[in-house]
C-alpha cells in the first residue's frame, strides 16, 4: 500500500495549516510540566483555549475529547501531553475569562469540548425561539 503524497515542498498540507495556526497564536513551543510546575494544568487550559476556538469554528461549534487530544498533540510535535493531563486542563475552560469553551459530558459517556452557543440553555432558548 503506498501511502499518499505530500505537496512538493515535502510537507504535508495539514501539518503546514496546524504548524501556521499554532505560529500565528504565538505557540511555538507548547508548555511543558517542567517549565509550570504546579501551574501546569492551568496553563494547558489557557493554551487550550487560544488553540481551540479556530478548531471549534472548523468543526460547527462542538468535538469530542479524543478528537481533541489527537489534533493537538499533533500540533505539539514530540512535546505530547497525556490523555489526563488533557482532561484536567479541560475541566478548567469553563473558568478561563473570555473562553467561552466547556467540557461536556453527554449521558452516553460521550465528552466533548464545546462552544458557549452549544450550551443547553442556548440551545434551549434557540428551539424556543424557532417554536413560537
Amino acid at each position: 500500500m503506498e501511502r499518499a503524497k505530500s505537496d512538493s515542498s515535502g510537507t504535508d498540507p495539514e501539518d503546514a495549516k496546524m504548524n501556521e495556526l499554532l505560529q500565528n497564536m504565538g505557540m511555538v513551543a507548547g508548555v511543558t510540566k517542567e517549565s509550570a510546575g504546579t501551574l501546569f494544568h492551568d496553563m494547558l487550559a489557557r493554551e487550550l483555549a487560544t488553540f481551540l476556538p479556530p478548531l471549534l469554528q472548523r468543526h460547527g461549534g462542538m468535538i469530542t475529547l479524543p478528537e481533541v487530544f489527537c489534533i493537538y498533540n499533533r500540533a505539539r510535535g514530540a512535546d505530547l501531553v497525556s490523555p489526563e493531563d488533557l482532561l484536567l486542563a479541560a475541566q478548567k475552560l469553563k473558568a478561563i475569562d473570555g473562553a467561552k469553551l466547556s467540557l461536556v459530558t453527554f449521558p452516553t459517556g460521550v465528552i466533548v469540548i464545546q462552544t458557549e452557543a452549544f450550551s443547553a440553555d442556548n440551545v434551549t432558548k434557540t428551539l424556543q425561539t424557532l417554536c413560537r
